[in-house]
């Protein structure tokens, strides 16, 4: 009976697997995410501006899937090397790189226009990553529990000294540099602060935020002020878009976290780029 018990189990959980997976798998969110490969009469030019801007490698998965991601936990001296070589990317790894990070992800996405986005400028892009309410009830995917959860509860831009002041988005043309705050609840950190720094240079635009609050993990402690930082840039290529994101965590990792760690936020970078995605598609609707 007991046997029987068990394999029923091991059944059960293997079909839901399975099932969540496929459900995954036919979803638009991983259709956003799994971009393919660079069309072959696009390569020749598309390779030439990305010689320009990534190390040979990253290049050679851009070309073969449309992303490309790196990982690092503990590692003694963290470098990152995905950053596009431009004014941008060179201070997103300045800015991430001001802390020791216990976990680092960089991720790449090339993502070509569709016709209705071809026009679209990159103070339109920065338009729409200054747009923070946008975030509230963005998803992402969990691995751990096989279903799409809700990332963020809340999201607006706010006062530093009063985080209950509810602003509009900043969406008008930037002239130079942007300082903004704003409020975030996160489902697993809790509601907190972030500054976030905007700039636009050439053929690129992106921000730079960091928490300005302690984090906490239940009643946990886990991260200091200034000590998560986020980084997405996104570079105008003509037909492509290249979207560059980056998150550095200096934080008190708890015994066995490591993997929970990992797939939460790797999958919040890919959550950031289904946002913004989403976002330049209702932009050009």
């Amino acid at each position: 009976m007991l046997k029987r018990v068990i394999l029923f189990g091991v059944l059960f959980f293997s079909f839901s697997v399975v099932f969540s997976k496929v459900k995954y798998e036919d979803s638009e969110y991983y259709k956003m995410l799994n971009l393919g490969a660079v069309a072959e009469e696009d390569r020749v030019e598309i390779q030439e501006q990305l010689e320009e801007l990534l190390p040979e490698d990253v290049i050679s998965d851009l070309l073969e899937t449309g992303k490309a991601r790196k990982t690092m936990y503990k590692s003694q001296n963290p470098i990152l090397t995905c950053y596009p070589d431009n004014m941008l990317g060179r201070k997103a790894s300045e800015f991430v790189s001001k802390i020791q990070s216990v976990f680092l992800v960089e991720s790449l996405y090339l993502y070509k226009k569709p016709e209705s986005a071809k026009e679209v400028s990159v103070k339109e892009v920065g338009k729409i990553l200054r747009s923070l309410s946008t975030l509230k009830g963005i998803q992402y995917y969990s691995e751990t529990s096989n279903k799409f959860k809700e990332l963020y509860k809340e999201s607006y831009v706010t006062e530093k000294n009063n985080k209950k002041v509810v602003l509009p988005d900043p969406v008008g043309d930037l002239t130079g540099e942007l300082e903004i705050y704003a409020l975030m609840e996160d489902n697993m950190l809790g509601k907190n602060l972030y500054r976030f720094l905007y700039m636009e240079d050439g053929n690129a635009t992106g921000f730079y935020a960091n928490n300005i609050d302690k984090m906490h993990f239940g009643l946990i402690k886990i991260v200091e002020p200034e000590n998560m930082r986020i980084s997405l840039i996104v570079t105008d290529l003509g037909d492509y878009l290249l979207a560059y994101g980056v998150i550095g965590l200096d934080l008190f990792v708890i015994p066995g976290m490591e993997n929970m760690i990992n797939s939460s936020f790797t999958n919040r970078a890919d959550a950031f780029f289904v946002w913004f995605m989403d976002n330049l598609k209702k932009y050009t609707d």
